[in-house]
């Protein structure tokens, strides 16, 4: 019995290990040497000019900074005549409403509902009236440098450009979320940039996202990651979607872990959500499902490969796998029991142990996501998330 049991505990290990190890290093460098190989780039469209653009904000109870964010959209770096800015509150309580309408004057609309619809019905209200030639997507808590809108436009002189994604920068709140949810974006900013030279970025920020308002497609009701959706249809039609890391989006953190946990959570679910409609949602393009899969599915497994490599080692060394199957299964005790520890280790002197947290806390929200994404309770409103500026107060 300890031959078979030796023989399923090291493959179990192994396996689980590669899907880690390609999920988070593996494809990365592989995609970056695609982008290396065969880069495609811009090829602007002569005699072309700059678009009308709708800037679309979601807001739920946003009272507090909704003046600011219609504001610095209405003053940003782009032709007057060409901008106009839609706010869409979505079952505010407060007073966000008035307060946008007081702050845009003539240039902002504001499309008010008293029911809360979530967040994707809010973008779909947005979107159907947006009168623009291109519909940026943000929020009402992101702030925007002065030239990002035009950089998210800029783009758009090539013909093949159906959307583009800007650049996320997360700032403050609890050490360990701030510092591991910063690590987070610039990884994932390095994939878009390769996956983009590559062709299409498969990921997007919704908050500092452009579309081609002919390229945007219907979203269904019960779809939660709007942004991702909306990215597939363009994908689906076949033009690109480009990352555009000049165009800049900062936004405070979630106030604690377990508030980041939980906004995780739901994301989560919603990708959970539309990976078990299959290949009809994908694009027909090999290299982009293969993208898709890569950066974004198969992170969905990353929970049971973490617990399959930590069991599979220790069946492995209990069937006397030797000091090999030891080393394995030491490393990942030593790495469990340091995500643990630094979970509760948040302060500007252990600031190197907030990745370890950061994987563990992920793995979590990816648990809690597939719970809710089996029960469906994911679904049916918008949880709006305490931010960092809000403990602060």
């Amino acid at each position: 019995m300890r031959r078979p049991a030796r023989l399923a505990g090291s493959l179990s290990t192994g396996l689980s290990l590669a899907t880690i190890g390609y999920v988070w290093v593996g494809y990365p460098l592989l995609v970056s040497a695609v982008a290396r190989r065969r880069p495609v780039e811009l090829e602007p469209e002569a005699g072309w000019r700059l678009p009308t653009v709708t800037v679309v904000v979601c807001a739920l109870d946003e009272e507090d900074v909704i003046a600011g964010k219609v504001t610095e959209l209405l003053a940003a770096d782009y032709p007057t005549e060409l901008l106009d800015v839609v706010v869409v509150t979505d079952g505010s309580t407060d007073r966000t409403a008035d307060v946008a309408r007081a702050a845009g004057g003539g240039r902002c609309r504001v499309l008010e509902s008293p029911v809360r619809g979530g967040k994707p019905a809010a973008v779909a209200r947005g979107v159907a009236a947006a009168s623009g030639d291109v519909v940026v997507l943000s929020d009402a808590n992101n702030h925007y440098e002065q030239t990002t809108v035009a950089r998210l436009v800029a783009p758009f002189a090539d013909p093949r450009v159906g959307a583009t994604v800007g650049a996320k920068r997360v700032e403050g709140g609890d050490d360990r979320v701030a510092v591991g949810d910063g690590a987070y974006w610039r990884y994932e900013a390095a994939i878009k940039a390769a996956e983009s030279k590559a062709g299409s970025c498969t990921a997007a920020s919704g908050e500092v996202m452009a579309l081609r308002r002919t390229a945007i497609v219907e979203l269904p009701a019960d779809v939660v990651n709007d942004d991702f959706w909306l990215l597939l249809g363009v994908l689906r039609s076949g033009a690109r979607v480009v990352y555009v890391p000049e165009a800049r989006s900062v936004e405070r953190s979630s106030a604690s872990s377990g508030d980041e946990r939980a906004r995780r959570a739901r994301m989560t679910a919603g990708r959970f959500e539309v990976a078990a409609r299959g290949a009809a949602v994908l694009p027909e393009d090999r290299r982009l499902r293969w993208q898709i899969v890569s950066h974004k599915y198969l992170r969905l497994a990353l929970p049971g490969a973490f617990l399959g490599g930590l069991l599979g080692a220790a069946v492995w060394t209990g069937a006397g796998g030797g000091r090999i199957a030891r080393l394995v299964l030491g490393s990942q005790v030593a790495f469990h029991a340091v995500s643990l520890a630094a979970r509760g280790a948040a302060g500007p002197g252990r600031r190197s142990l907030t990745v370890p947290a950061f994987v563990l806390d992920a793995n979590i929200a990816t648990v809690r996501g597939f719970l809710a994404w089996r029960r469906g309770t994911y679904r049916g409103g918008w949880d709006r998330v305490r931010r960092a500026e809000e403990v602060d107060r």
